[in-house]
């Protein structure tokens, strides 16, 4: 992910049109996480040397590893709910942009116990690839406040 050529910069209205299409790109990812998607790596994440997930816990992984975490997580929940209550999109360039999100994440484990990210917050370096968003690298952080049953199951740790 290297700048070669310096585009000029966008006007604004160019900058509105460019947040609103990533806002309605990340809406697909949201659904996905909500339903934990087993592929939403593969779906979502863009497939590149310079990938990275940073997770809540501080555990950085790859794009092969953040996959094979992501279904292991994945797998280890029954659902996921996601309030957003902050949600901003920092235009970069006309396919590269910052977005951010905060609220709170919750978790219903398999046995029914749940477990609660809140606050909660994410940023995203989000790039275009021909006509879709793709996540390019992520940072999440999270305070724990319920902590899991000891159940055996466990997110990205």
């Amino acid at each position: 992910m290297s700048v070669s050529t310096l585009a000029p910069p966008l006007t604004e209205a160019e900058k509105a049109l460019v947040t609103q299409e990533v806002l309605n790109a990340v809406k697909p990812m949201f659904t996905a996480a909500k339903k934990l998607d087993p592929d939403f790596v593969l779906k979502f994440c863009l497939d590149t040397p310079e990938f990275q997930i940073t997770w809540f816990n501080g555990k950085t992984t790859d794009y092969t590893e953040s996959n094979k975490t992501w279904k292991v997580f994945a797998s280890s929940y029954k659902s996921q709910e996601v309030e957003i209550l902050a949600e901003k999109v920092n235009v970069l360039a006309a396919d590269m942009v910052l977005h951010y999100w905060q609220g709170r994440d919750e978790l219903i484990q398999m046995g029914g116990g749940s477990v609660r990210l809140d606050p909660f917050a994410e940023t995203c370096l989000l790039m275009k690839v021909g006509k879709e968003w793709k996540i390019a690298s992520r940072i999440d952080s999270g305070i724990l406040t319920v902590p899991p049953k000891p159940a055996g199951l466990s997110g990205p740790n």
